[in-house]
Order: structure tokens, then sequence, then C-alpha cells
């Protein structure tokens, strides 16, 4: 004898990844206790999930977000839009402890995911690495060579903190004894 219950988890049309790293979020019909994890890193494939429940399901009501899972601890809320929903959790998914930082600064923004893309520069070890990197890049090194001299003549601890203060389109946040540096907004 055939059954004809609906089970969410192997008809949606964008199947739940179960690893347990991928944010997801926990969908359930209004006025039923009918719902499924679905991965939260996509809008569209969300949206698509949800309407599928909605569509398929032996009972009536929305299908809302209820619950979170692996957003790292950051404030979530059933009410953010789908869009918003999926950024954060493609950021969390795609740049981890990055993202969670720019997040914590940023998190009103609502294209908060393009706009960490534009502003994150980079993590290193030391801040030191990451402004030799940067001067270097911008052809100090080269400056550097042209007038017989090298780092080891630079206080570069002043260079560090003047850098950070001339240029304010730049900051930097520590975390598990890692530099992440970021421009400003």
């Amino acid at each position: 004898m055939q059954s004809n219950s609906f089970d969410p988890l192997t008809n949606l049309p964008f199947p739940t990844d179960w690893r347990f790293d991928v944010p997801r979020v926990y969908v359930l019909q209004e006025l039923s206790f009918f719902g499924a994890w679905i991965n939260a890193i996509n809008a569209s494939e969300m949206q698509k999930n949800m309407e599928y429940i909605q569509t398929h399901s032996p009972f009536m009501g929305a299908v809302k977000v209820s619950l979170f899972q692996n957003f790292e601890g950051t404030e979530m809320a059933p009410e953010m839009p789908i869009s918003f929903i999926a950024q954060i959790g493609e950021g969390i998914h795609k740049h981890g402890k990055a993202f969670l930082l720019y997040y914590a600064d940023y998190r009103r923004e609502p294209e908060i995911l393009s706009n960490f893309r534009e502003d994150y520069k980079g993590c290193c070890d030391r801040t030191e690495d990451f402004v030799k990197q940067f001067l270097t890049q911008e052809g100090f090194d080269s400056q550097l060579k042209r007038n017989n001299l090298s780092w080891k003549h630079l206080n570069i601890e002043t260079i560090i903190q003047d850098w950070f203060y001339l240029t304010e389109g730049i900051y930097r946040r520590m975390l598990d004894e890692k530099v992440y540096i970021f421009k400003r907004r």
C-alpha cells in the first residue's frame, strides 16, 4: 500500500544540504506543525522551496521562517526579508569570520553581502604584513630601493599608526589573533 503523506525533505525543488556548517532556516506553515529545514544561502531557492511546501501541503496557510541554524550567533528574526536572510547565510557560509565581523558593524545595510565583497580587503596574521603588502602594491617598495633603503630602515609601527589614522577609509578588526581589514563606509 502506497502512502499519500507529503514528505517535504525528499520532494523539495532544491534539496537541503545536511552538512552542519550550512546556514539553514526552519520554515513552518501557519496553522499547522508542518515544515522543513531548508538552506538559507540563496534567496530564490529558499522562496521556491517555501512555495513548494505551501502548494503541496495538505494544510492551508502561509509558509514562514520560524527557526535559524548555523548563523554563528548572529541575531536573526523571522520577520526579516528572505533576501536579507539569504545574504547573511551566504556571507557566513562563504566568508566566515570576516563576514561576521563586517556584519557586526554594518548589520543595517540592505545590500550587506555586495558591500562586504567590495569593502573586505583581506586577512593576515599581523597588521604589519598587510600594511607592507599594501604599500608595496602602491609602489612604496620601489621608492625605498631607489633611495637605497629597505624596510629595516623604517619604524614600521609608526607607519602603521599614521597609516590607519591618515587613511580614514580603512579600518581593522582583530579576531582569533588574525587581522581583518575593511574599507570604512
